[in-house]
């Protein structure tokens, strides 16, 4: 019986510093950057993916006209994933590029993740990546059980005296 509680205490702390890793990691759009690669639950269906799907992207700027590229659409001020075809390529300085995409629209490349090649995508995980790395999920699944187990320890310890 020891071992298990052991066993399910190790699980549970590797999935703490994992979900914290990915907080951690987060960039402006709310998705984590890990070793080049962005990792993004689907909000919004758009092509092949569903909501809900786990979307695994190797980030590239390798990006060329007629590729289909993935993007950060921030219409409305909601962080979608998106994507369209890339119209013309622009040059902007060293640094910096412009795609134009649907209807003559410009888009930056600082939104630009990458082209549809790279994805990886994981049907339904997506949900607990969303959901886990949101602010009531960390509470719900990370400070709630840590404070109960800590009280737990506490009590058992004496330090904590019941009143009658």
């Amino acid at each position: 019986m020891k071992i298990f509680k052991y066993s399910l205490l190790a699980i549970y702390i590797l999935f703490v510093i994992f979900v914290t890793t990915l907080l951690l990691t987060f960039n402006r759009f709310s998705n984590s950057i890990i070793n080049n690669h962005t990792i993004a639950g689907v909000k919004s269906q758009f092509s092949n993916y569903k909501v809900g799907d786990l979307l695994i992207i190797k980030n590239s700027s390798n990006i060329e006209k007629n590729d289909i590229i993935i993007f950060y659409d921030t219409n409305n001020r909601k962080n979608f994933i998106n994507e369209e075809r890339v119209l013309n390529v622009i040059k902007t300085n060293e640094t910096e590029t412009t795609y134009v995409i649907r209807d003559n629209e410009y888009l930056s490349g600082e939104y630009v993740i990458s082209t549809t090649q790279n994805i990886k995508s994981i049907p339904l995980l997506g949900y607990l990546y969303l959901l886990t790395t949101s602010k009531i999920g960390y509470l719900l699944f990370v400070i709630i059980p840590i404070v109960v187990y800590f009280i737990i320890l506490l009590k058992r310890s004496g330090y904590v005296k019941k009143k009658l």
